[in-house]
């Protein structure tokens, strides 16, 4: 079995970090990056990957939030 490296970054931890702080929903979320909200869900859930295009857009969007 391959074992994943401790050094990485969960980029999941901040994706819902900053969700929580900026009260939005992964639905609105979704909408403004232009994403499935079923591929964003399961991102979260640790249940699929995603590109780093995708994230970047996500932390773009989080970031520029009022």
């Amino acid at each position: 079995m391959e074992e994943k490296p401790t050094n990485t970054t969960d980029f999941r931890i901040h994706i819902r970090t900053l969700i929580v702080r900026k009260k939005i929903s992964i639905s609105k979320l979704s909408r403004l990056a232009d994403l499935n909200s079923g591929t964003v869900y399961k991102y979260l859930q640790g249940k699929s990957e995603m590109t780093a295009n995708n994230l970047e857009t996500l932390f773009n969007i989080l970031n520029n939030l009022d």
